[in-house]
């Protein structure tokens, strides 16, 4: 079941022998900021580390549900990639 496997697949996913070099990251966090990190805050500072261009971004006012309860935060996310990454070096010979 997922709850049997979410541990294993969240090590494979943030596995510090993985780098993404200056990919540009942006990692969405449901809630805000809290004065005590959850295994999921950790999770996904990790995640966002694997970038020296990634980002943990915390989303007020969101849960489990954010593409509904707060599309613009994924909106901006994705924007803020895009804007990120230069098209010329994503050209490619014919």
């Amino acid at each position: 079941s997922f709850l049997d496997s979410a541990g294993d697949s969240a090590r494979e996913v943030v596995n510090p022998n993985r780098g993404y070099g200056a990919i540009p990251l942006v990692v969405l966090t449901a809630g805000p900021r809290r004065a005590l990190a959850t295994p999921w805050d950790f999770g996904h500072d990790q995640l966002a580390a694997l970038s020296t261009a990634g980002v943990n971004r915390y989303v007020p006012d969101s849960g489990h549900m954010m593409h509904r309860e707060r599309p613009d935060a994924i909106v901006a996310a994705v924007n803020d990639v895009l804007g990120r990454v230069s098209l010329s070096s994503h050209t490619t010979t014919r």
